[in-house]
Order: structure tokens, then sequence, then C-alpha cells
């Protein structure tokens, strides 16, 4: 049921007008449809009684699914190669990988002068749009059209243009993977470590001298993204600027790059570097143009909604960032969501209760879902036990926030909860390069682990706000709230107790 919904929303993006034509609408395909995306049924169980009065094991149900599940994808995969107009490379390679098949299927039948010119043709668009595994298979099936002429120079000739083609087709083969490699290693973790950064940064040199040799637009989108990825770990924000501006020039010098998906992301990396450097309406306008390009449905606006929530924090509108929250966790699709990202969420939300409560805001509290009646330490833990994985990255988070809940919830337990975060902070955090998160957390587990004496508050106070002014170039990437406004709610929940 879940695949005829992707189904739908791939078609409603297509603007699918040959739906009609397709499945009737008198038909019990268009019925099955209907109730799906309509939302009327939720499980095959209920679309099986809808329309038959029987089970979902019932043969003549399966066979309504399984029929309905082939039209749509056969008309998802007629679509994609509809587009004349070549807007993008995912069009121009069906129309390719299309032309390259018919000329072997006539090829296996000895008929090579047809063949020829539709090879040469598609060889042509392959290589306008740098299609390196299509030209390589063009550039095979031409060697075989002059072998079967006769043509021994001509064939030698496409012989060394073959094994030119394999070098650069390795080369993208291997990119591809090294970005895999490096976003695997990134998509649920928000991590800093010198081992990622060389990593990456070794991945990025790479690329970047087999382009000297062979340019490839394809191989240098690979190696800004993975070099962005480099950047971030060790704060470079200057060369972060400097590979997006190139970013934007590659879509621009290379259009059938810009897809919808390539622009977002274009758009999203703009929203990180201008959060990270502290230009925060910039970055909320990146964001805004995000949400144009993204839905729900397609789960990619869960990511852009991610840091539109940090921004809001930052900027001080809380009530936002509630609607936020609230409009994300009533999505039909976030019990789907990975386990990490709903710990996550479930982590943002957290923070929202600390900023309510410190500041005596009862009203917003009754709109948060998990914390409405107080605080549950049980159960926000097993919500967030995703984050505490990532050790690096958002458990920091996870231990700061725990450690304000512990102090509206258990202030007795402050001192043990402290002792824990110094050795945490002495095992994991000394060679993270986030130097006022470094700061922060090692003067509030300290108070903490003293049980927050007023004496040693005030002397901690003046100095870390000075040393937090001092670095003040750059947000961490765990600093959802600032952290000297993280300091000043903490200091009203203390002189609450």
């Amino acid at each position: 049921m879940e695949l005829i919904k992707e189904l739908h929303f791939v078609l409603t993006q297509q603007q699918a007008a040959v739906l009609e034509k397709i499945i009737p609408a008198s038909s019990k395909l268009r019925l099955l449809y209907q109730l799906i995306v309509d939302h009327e049924v939720n499980n095959d169980e209920e679309a099986a009684l809808r329309i038959y009065n029987s089970s979902r094991i019932d043969k003549k149900y399966l066979m309504l699914k399984r029929s309905l599940v082939h039209k749509l994808s056969d008309l998802v995969f007629k679509l994609s190669g509809s587009d004349s107009l070549l807007s993008n490379y995912e069009t121009i390679r069906l129309i390719v990988a299309k032309e390259l098949l018919i000329a072997e299927k006539m090829l296996n039948e000895n008929v090579y002068h047809n063949p020829s010119k539709i090879i040469a043709k598609a060889e042509q668009l392959a290589n306008q749009y740098f299609l390196i595994d299509l030209q390589l298979e063009a550039a095979i099936k031409l060697r075989s059209v002059y072998a079967l002429k006769g043509y021994p120079a001509e064939t030698a000739l496409y012989q060394d243009k073959v094994n030119h083609l394999q070098v650069i087709n390795q080369q993208l083969t291997d990119a591809k993977g090294f970005w895999d490699i490096i976003y695997s290693k990134t998509k649920f973790s928000n991590a800093k470590t010198q081992t990622l950064f060389v990593e990456a940064q070794s991945y990025h040199a790479k690329i970047e001298g087999w382009l000297k040799n062979n340019f490839n637009p394809y191989l240098k989108l690979y190696a800004i993204r993975i070099g962005l990825i480099a950047n971030h770990q060790n704060n470079n924000f200057n060369s972060v600027f400097h590979l997006l501006t190139n970013y934007q020039l590659l879509l621009e010098n290379y259009p059938f790059l810009a897809g919808k998906q390539t622009v977002l992301d274009l758009h999203h990396q703009f929203a990180l570097y201008y959060r990270n450097v502290k230009q925060l309406e910039q970055a909320l306008d990146q964001v805004n143009k995000c949400l144009q390009l993204s839905l729900y449905q397609a789960f990619n606006r869960f990511l852009i909604q991610e840091i539109h929530f940090d921004i809001l924090l930052k900027m001080e509108a809380y009530h936002e960032a509630l609607l936020l929250l609230n409009e994300v966790m009533l999505q039909a699709q976030f019990p789907f969501l990975d386990p990490y990202d709903k710990s996550v969420w479930a982590l943002r939300e957290a923070y929202l209760y600390f900023i309510f409560y410190a500041t005596h805001k009862e009203s917003p509290i009754q709109q948060l879902t998990n914390f409405a009646h107080g605080i549950d330490i049980n159960r926000f833990l097993d919500q967030t036990k995703k984050s505490a994985k990532d050790k690096y990255g958002h458990n920091i988070s996870l231990l700061l926030i725990r450690l304000q809940l512990l102090l509206i919830k258990d202030p007795k337990r402050i001192e043990y909860e402290g002792n824990n975060l110094m050795v945490y902070f002495h095992r994991y955090m000394k060679a993270l390069p986030d130097q006022r998160t470094l700061l922060f957390f090692k003067s509030l587990s300290k108070l903490a682990a003293q049980g927050f004496l007023p004496e040693q508050v005030k002397q901690t106070e003046e100095n870390l706000l000075k040393e937090l002014h001092q670095l003040d170039t750059h947000y961490d990437t765990n600093e959802l709230i600032p952290y000297p406004v993280f300091w000043q709610l903490t200091k009203q929940l203390i002189q609450g107790n």
C-alpha cells in the first residue's frame, strides 16, 4: 500500500493527465487507487473489505492490487522519458539508453547501416551531457559496427576510445563510492572528528587530481559535496563559502545538473553555512527557498525543517518553533522516519520545554506532545536512545538538556550527573574542534558536580560569558540554543531551586 502512495506522489509531481486513460474512473482499480490516496483506508484489510467485502488475502484483491502497482509503475516509467525539452540528465539518460537498446537489437541481427546512425546520434547526445557510461556503451557498439564493416583502422580507433572512457567511467564509479561512504557517516550524525576530516579531504584531493586531466561536471559535483563535509569538520567556513560559490557556478554552467534535488541541496548547504556564521536572516531566506522545493511526502522537507527549527530558536522565535515542531510531528509521514531522525525531534522538543519552563510560560507547554504533563525522564531517554549513540554529536546536546530536565525534575541527582558529564568530557570531547561547546559543556558540568553553589556560579559566569564572547565568530554544530542564552535560562532554573 505504501508503494502505491509513493507512485501516486511521483505521478502528481509529473502532473499526469493520462491517468484517466490508464485507470478508468468506473473501474475497481480506480476505486482502490482513490481509497488509498484519499486516505479513506489505512491498510489492505480495510481496502479489501470496502471493495470485495473480503479479507486482504482474497485472491481477487491481491490481483487487483498487483495490477494497480504495475499500471502505476508503467505510467511513471513512460512519463520519465517524455520530456522533450531535455531539462535534466535523468530524462536525457533514458532517451540515450533507449536509442542504444534499439541499436543493439539490430546489431544482434547483423544489421549495421541504420544502427550506426542511431548510435552516432546517441553518442553525440551522451557526449554533450557527459554521460560517460553511455558514451562507453556507444563506443563499444560503434567498435562492433566498424568490425562488421571490415574497417580495421576505425575499429582500433574506437578501441582506444573505449580504453579512455573506461578509465573515466571507473573514476566516476569510485567518486560516487567516496560520496556514499562519507554521506553514510554524516546522515544521522552531526559529529565533527579529525578522522572524518582526513578521510573526506583525501577523497576530495583524489577527485580534484582526476579533474585536472579529464574534467567532468559529475566528478566536480562529487568533489564539491565531499569538500563541503571535509571543511565543516574543522569549521573552515571560508573554504565552505568558496565551495558553495563553485557549486552555484557549476549548476549555472551545466543546467542539466540543476534538477530539483540538486538545487534543493545547494540552498540547504547555503542555509547551513549562513546559520553557522551567524547570518540568520540569510539562512532563513535560504530555508524558505528550500521549503518551496521540498515536500513531506518526499521526506526531504523534514531535513529542511531541522535547520529551520534551529534558526528559529537562535532568533528566539519560540512560538514559531513550537508551531513548526507540532507541524512536523503531525505529518502522516512522521512515523515512517528513521528512528535516528525521530530521536532528534524528541530532543528538539525537550529544548523547547526547557525554554518555556525556565521563562514560566505554561500555555505553550500544554501544546507539546511529550511534555504537556511534565517530565518523564525514562520515557524521554527511551525516545532519544538513538541520539545517545552519536557520542561526538547529538549525544552532547542530549546530555546538556538531560541535565536541565534533572534540574527541574530531580535536583538531588545533579551532582552525580555533573560528575558523569565531567568523565564524558575527558573521555570523548577533548579533541573536538568546537571550542564554544567544549567551554560551555565543561563549565556547566563542573558547576553541576559542585551542586551549583551560588559563589561558584557567580565566579564561573563572568569567565564563561567573556570567553564565549571571544569565540563569537560562529555557532557550533550542537549549539541549538546560543550558549549565552542557554546559560541565562539555566541560571533562572538554579535560582528557582
